[in-house]
């Protein structure tokens, strides 16, 4: 719950890639992925937005800890997109995960549990 997500991303990676039972052969690319998706959750969460332009596109004022000015406008279409294209990542983590015999944690589904319950 404290870590920030890119380091999330470099744990379930080397989980996934130290795990004998493996059966997905792009964790990299998944990971690659999670961590350009927390690039854009951080905007969307810690920015300070401005009104949007005619064509509804707004740019949000964010500079990251590598004093990188965030210069993307962002508008509904490109909203859904990022909404879209993170629960596909959600959807790939879940398969990992319950593809090496896992249950899925919260969840119900098939896999041997990973923890007791209480």
């Amino acid at each position: 719950m404290t870590d920030p997500l890119i380091n999330l991303a470099e744990s379930f990676g080397k989980a996934t890639r130290d795990n004998p039972a493996t059966t997905i052969g792009n964790v990299s690319e998944l990971v690659e992925d999670i961590k350009t998706a927390a690039v854009y959750r951080n905007v969307l969460c810690h920015s300070s937005w401005r009104p949007p332009d005619a064509k509804g596109a707004s740019i949000p004022l964010f500079v990251s800890r590598k004093k990188e000015v965030f210069k993307t406008p962002i508008d509904v279409a490109f909203l859904r997109q990022i909404q879209t294209h993170v629960a596909e990542l959600s959807c790939s983590v879940v398969d990992t995960v319950t593809h090496m015999g896992w249950q899925f944690p919260g969840g119900a589904g098939p896999g041997k549990r990973m923890w007791r319950k209480g």
